[in-house]
């Protein structure tokens, strides 16, 4: 390679990692609504990416080049612009643009295609002797629907994922497009982008996806078009019942059971329940407690249904205090436990509080109220707060270097260990994976993954090939949040009933 090819290479490395807090930036089809990364940007008062060229590189519109892309005038192998656009129309849902794989795998001679740093299984780069064909992914999520402020994280994880596999090599030596599509937690948008990224995005497999209400749509179309769905949101029951869909982490009794857990073994037993009526997975919740209380010692006291658009639960709190509830279970979305912890405060009701990860965004985080009394769950995965691994160190370390800025969370961890599953499975294919990646290669691969936690990332997982269902896996990682911040009191130790 030439000097001056050297310094452009060095120069798009600097760009990129200046840059790509705005080109990671993926558009979903009528939305309405600014991504979380436009949001950092515009509250940074940076102007956002622009349609052109950027040291040499083409772009899409908020899409830079990431460290490690191609030299100028190299065509990115894997880079797409798609309108979301099908023939005969647009298919409600669709998604509308890709990442851009952001790097070349570097060429050695005599170099073999090599496992990419999935499931920690290395941190290093690949040196592989040419590009292979992409591999095409899609992801669905409510993202402008009515648990939209909880699922935005996930989004952002998949986009952070892709570029830093394709920075490694991609997975064995292919780099990774992304397509991402908003159901708008419509189970008929939901089946109508499963459709779409599987017949015209012609994806291989879906990573990742959050479909907590539109459930229903979702698995019905993965079903009848035998698509892999690789990890995902894990608070619906679908997830374990499911032949084509794979669990990155632990089922919904795990969620809910290890949430109240956590509390109670600090000596909150008397638990109300106060659910969503949005959203199946809240009253699936109730069910859970009712089969899984004894086991874990506490007593259900009060519980109630509410909506999450609510502005005051005044009454609900009165009553969880009048039967004499010490914690609540919360299956409601992350604005509204905000909310009720605000309405209960101002009783001075002052219980614990448990409820899912993935309800825990930057918003309950920071919320003081919610610190004072504490905040429990049982994740799905080990917690996004660790950093005792290398495959957790890397989690953290692509946040810094492609989102600097944004938090890891709870929503967040449970994307990007999805992602950390694919790659993991294709990898240990070897020389397998070196030619063109198929569904059915996927789900050959997903089938070689016997106990194993992806370096420290999640439970031990085991799949086989053509799998009538995948679980159930009722265990969790406890995680507390208190005036101190997030800790995880068992560190990556899942505990399990």
């Amino acid at each position: 390679m030439t000097t001056a090819r050297r310094t452009t290479r060095r120069r798009l490395a600097r760009a990129g990692a200046a840059t790509l807090l705005a080109g990671a930036v993926v558009l979903t089809s009528g939305c309405g609504t600014r991504t979380p990364i436009a949001e950092i940007v515009a509250a940074e008062g940076r102007a956002p990416a622009t349609t052109g060229v950027e040291g040499g590189v083409p772009t899409d519109p908020g899409a830079v080049a990431a460290p490690g892309a191609v030299d100028p005038g190299v065509p990115d192998p894997g880079a797409t612009t798609d309108t979301g656009t099908a023939p005969g129309g647009t298919a409600p849902g669709a998604g509308t643009a890709t990442t851009a794989p952001g790097a070349k795998p570097a060429a050695g001679a005599g170099a073999k295609p090599a496992a990419a740093a999935g499931g920690g299984a290395t941190t290093q780069s690949q040196t592989c002797t040419k590009v292979l064909e992409p591999i095409r992914i899609g992801q669905v999520g409510g993202w402008t629907g009515i648990v939209g402020n909880i699922l935005s994280p996930t989004r952002l994880a998949m986009q952070v994922w892709v570029k830093d596999i394709n920075a490694r090599g991609g997975i064995a030596c292919h780099p990774v497009q992304l397509f991402q599509a908003d159901d708008g937690s419509d189970p008929s948008r939901s089946s109508a982008a499963v459709q779409d990224l599987v017949q015209n995005k012609k994806v291989v497999a879906l990573v990742g996806s959050q479909a907590p209400v539109s459930i229903s749509g979702f698995a019905a179309k993965v079903n009848q078009l035998k698509i892999p769905a690789v990890g995902g949101d894990l608070i619906n029951f679908e997830w374990n019942r499911t032949p084509y869909m794979f669990p990155q982490g632990g089922d919904l009794d795990g969620d809910v059971l290890g949430a109240i857990k956590v509390q109670a073994d600090r000596g909150f037993k008397k638990v109300a329940t106060i659910y969503c009526v949005e959203a199946k997975p809240c009253t699936d919740a109730v069910g859970v407690i009712d089969r899984g209380k004894d086991k874990i010692g506490i007593q259900e006291v009060y519980k109630t249904q509410v909506s999450i658009t609510s502005t005051d639960y005044s009454a609900q709190c009165q009553a969880a205090k009048n039967a004499g509830a010490d914690q609540l279970l919360l299956a409601i979305d992350a604005s509204a436990i905000s909310r009720l912890v605000r309405s209960c405060k101002a009783l001075n009701y002052t219980p614990a509080i448990s409820t899912s990860p993935i309800a825990v965004g930057g918003s309950v985080t920071s919320d003081k109220n919610v610190q004072e009394l504490t905040l429990a769950v049982g994740s799905a995965t080990a917690p996004w707060t660790e950093k005792s691994t290398p495959a957790q160190k890397r989690y953290h370390e692509a946040f810094a270097r492609y989102a600097p800025g944004v938090t890891p969370d709870g929503a967040s961890n449970v994307a990007w260990v999805s992602g950390e599953l694919f790659a993991k499975a294709l990898s240990n294919l070897g020389a397998e994976a070196a030619g063109p990646i198929t569904s059915e290669l996927v789900l050959k691969g997903l089938g070689t993954i016997k106990k194993d936690n992806l370096g420290g990332l999640t439970i031990p997982l085991t799949f086989k090939y053509g799998q009538d269902s995948a679980g159930p896996y009722p265990c969790w990682f406890p995680v507390l949040l208190t005036i101190k911040g997030w800790q995880a009191p068992q560190g990556n130790k899942a505990t399990c009933l």
